[in-house]
């Protein structure tokens, strides 16, 4: 049976190989759309467009991981104690 320190030794190196899927995923994908005709160089509207889709990438993943943790915080928090989650939760609605 591993040991607690192996499976966060697993669970970093899956997360990273997330990650790394992750990031080819989406350069790839700006790539494609930015590109038109690969050549030695990027000109500067290829550069522009690659900068912007990157960006936009990465403050999408920002808003989606937020909110995911947050969920999770909840979920935990009710689990705990779900008394006190249901009276929030009815008073915020």
């Amino acid at each position: 049976m591993p040991s607690d320190y192996d499976l966060e030794r697993i669970k970093e190196q899956i997360l990273l190989a997330n990650i790394q899927e992750l990031l080819r995923k989406i350069s790839q994908r700006c790539f494609e759309e930015c590109v038109q005709v690969p050549d030695v160089e990027l000109r500067g509207i290829e550069r522009d467009c690659l900068t912007n889709c990157m960006d936009r990438f990465m403050d999408s993943l920002q808003l989606v991981s937020r909110q995911y943790f947050r969920r999770r915080i909840r979920q935990h928090r009710s689990r705990k104690n779900p008394d006190k989650y249901k009276s929030e939760k009815q008073q915020a609605t």
